[in-house]
């Protein structure tokens, strides 16, 4: 049975992490220069192995693919940018346009090229995996860039691959019938190098928020309460709260093909409303995963652009949900509290400009916005937007003692 972990404590954990994390937020230096000691080699992105942990990542990029996702671009600029900041070894990206797998290769080069101590390549999203004839139009695709420093894809057990999408049918809640993900999960299994660990990884897109009548959700009513958990209806669709619900599932269907031992982590834009969050909460009630947070004060992790800058973050869509594996610590916000590590989780590109000022040269973004946006106005809250109109998650892996 999985442990139940909230009433955890780790202060000797936290108050390092507090530390390393604090690096992003005055703008220093990376996550592992504080929190993890490195030692440096002469090969060219072959350094040593970090010894104490690694960083995971989520970030929905919004339509990447198209013309403003080539080289030297506003958007390119952007995400590679601010990815080498976040120090990951792990990065899910989600909402590539399907068929535009290949620009990911953009993002990978100018991450290599950027810093010297990861050593990217990428796993993309076969497209077609990526296609559900039942929600054709909604059809985009998934990306993990992984450091091959630290990890190395295997394959799942009994099979001849290191990806999966999760096809399988799921609950429709509202209804008496079945349905599937509108966006295949695209599931992923690593080793690391450095102690062995299994890692098995849920990247997701789900369903767009409040309800879609070309996905037959118009009729649909969502109950008062399913499975116990109280379903408010205000802004919310029946798919993604059957996507929410059908979590346990996916779940259960990766441990079927991974180590006992391995941990296994989801992060995904749920399009799931602050009333809702209890869906996850009651998984973890009845131990089946984990949850990061479990905090009434939702406003912190609110992860998806407002309207404006007055409105900077609107919905805490973006989530992380784990079962730890035996040789891995995931660092949820439970077990650090501190104000640096929130900062972590959700890295504020609304105000990147001002936070990190050292870190991104406003000119020239405000010039790549103006050779791609002409007549459009080049305000901090404008580039961003072009960037995503989601901040990216992130959180730490120790390994443990």
């Amino acid at each position: 049975m999985m442990k139940k972990k909230r009433s955890k404590k780790a202060p000797v954990i936290s108050s390092v992490a507090s530390v390393a994390i604090a690096a992003i937020a005055i703008g220093g230096y990376f996550v592992y220069d504080k929190f993890f000691k490195t030692e440096q080699t002469t090969t060219n992105k072959n350094i040593s192995l970090n010894k104490e942990g690694f960083n995971v990542t989520h970030w929905n990029i919004l339509n990447y693919g198209g013309k403003n996702s080539n080289k030297g671009s506003l958007k390119v600029t952007g995400i590679t940018e601010i990815l080498a900041n976040l120090d990951s070894s792990i990065i899910g990206l989600t909402e590539i346009n399907h068929g535009a797998g290949n620009k990911v290769a953009n993002i990978v080069e100018g991450l290599n090229k950027l810093q010297n101590k990861h050593n990217y390549a990428s796993i993309i999203q076969n497209e077609n995996d990526a296609i559900n004839p039942t929600f054709e139009n909604s059809k985009e695709q998934i990306a993990v860039l992984y450091d091959q420093n630290v990890f190395q894809p295997i394959n799942f057990n009994g099979l001849a691959q290191n990806q999966m999408s999760f096809k399988q049918p799921i609950k429709f809640v509202g209804a008496d019938r079945n349905t599937t993900y509108t966006r295949f999960p695209m599931i992923n299994y690593f080793e690391n190098k450095v102690n062995g660990a299994k890692v098995a990884t849920i990247f997701a897109h789900f369903d767009s928020p409040d309800s879609n009548s070309k996905n037959g959700e118009s009729d649909v009513k969502l109950p008062d309460s399913y499975q116990g958990v109280n379903i408010s209806k205000s802004g919310q669709g029946s798919q993604e709260v059957s996507e929410a619900f059908g979590l346990e599932q996916v779940f259960e269907f990766v441990k079927k093909y991974v180590d006992p031992k391995t941990t296994i982590i989801f992060g995904g834009d749920t399009n799931i409303k602050p009333n809702n969050n209890t869906i996850f909460q009651h998984f973890e009630d009845i131990n089946k995963y984990q949850t990061y947070y479990n905090s009434v004060d939702l406003e912190i992790y609110e992860t998806s652009l407002g309207s404006s800058s007055s409105n900077p973050y609107a919905n805490p869509y973006d989530k992380f949900l784990f079962i730890e594996g035996e040789k891995l610590d995931v660092i949820d916000a439970n077990e650090n509290t501190s104000q640096e590590y929130k900062e972590l989780f959700k890295y504020d590109i609304v105000n990147m400009f001002n936070k990190y000022s050292e870190k991104y040269d406003r000119l020239k973004y405000r010039q790549l916005f103006k050779k791609e946006n002409p007549d459009g106005s080049d305000s901090d809250f404008n580039i961003v937007k072009k960037i995503s109109d989601h901040a990216p998650i992130t959180m730490t892996v120790v390994y443990k003692k």
